[in-house]
């Protein structure tokens, strides 16, 4: 089935250490980047755009 080996639990314990000044400096640009990716806005169709001009401007032109 397994194999288990008995170890004693440790008589000292260590405190957590802290994260590298560029590590968190990393993680810093990583969460902004991704910030600004989600509050962009999307990008606007072209051709939507120049086709509704275009419709607006027959109207126009027919009303005249």
């Amino acid at each position: 089935m397994g194999h288990v080996v008995t170890e004693e639990w440790p008589e000292q314990t260590y405190a957590v250490g802290k994260p590298t000044r560029s590590w968190v400096k990393k993680c810093k640009k990583k969460e902004e980047k991704a910030d600004q990716q989600t509050k962009l806005p999307k990008p606007v169709r072209r051709g939507g755009q120049v086709k509704q001009e275009r419709d607006t401007e027959r109207l126009q032109a027919q009303q005249e």
